[in-house]
């Protein structure tokens, strides 16, 4: 029963982890295919011939960069040790921040408590 289990559970942890490289291979894919449609049909027809605006290229190329802003997206959504940390580092990093402002807030109210300097 136990060795039922183990198998059980490897199998689920294998799927879980088959499924979110399927949804980060998917994204991938429906980033860059334009692009590289694009770039294969100047590269056989020739840039006289298959004339493309510089907007929609660009447009192309930044659906391809996105594809970088997916992938912590795919992982957080998908694996929980991934979202615990992820969420680990953020709240440290902004804990940080925000003692950092009010500490230099407490300065700045301290500085102008006690100033000496009269306003004409």
């Amino acid at each position: 029963l136990k060795e039922r289990n183990r198998n059980y559970s490897s199998w689920r942890k294998e799927h879980k982890a088959f499924v979110t490289l399927g949804i980060v291979m998917g994204a991938f894919l429906l980033c860059w295919v334009p692009f590289f449609t694009w770039y294969l049909t100047v590269a056989i027809c020739g840039d006289e011939q298959c004339p493309c605006p510089r907007i929609v290229v660009s447009i192309l190329f930044w659906i391809g960069y996105f594809n970088s802003t997916l992938n912590p997206v795919i992982y957080v959504m998908t694996n929980r040790d991934f979202k615990d940390a992820f969420s680990d580092i953020l709240r440290k990093t902004f804990c940080w921040f925000r003692s950092r402002v009010e500490h230099s807030q407490k300065e700045w109210s301290g500085i102008n408590t006690h100033s000496n300097v009269e306003y004409v």
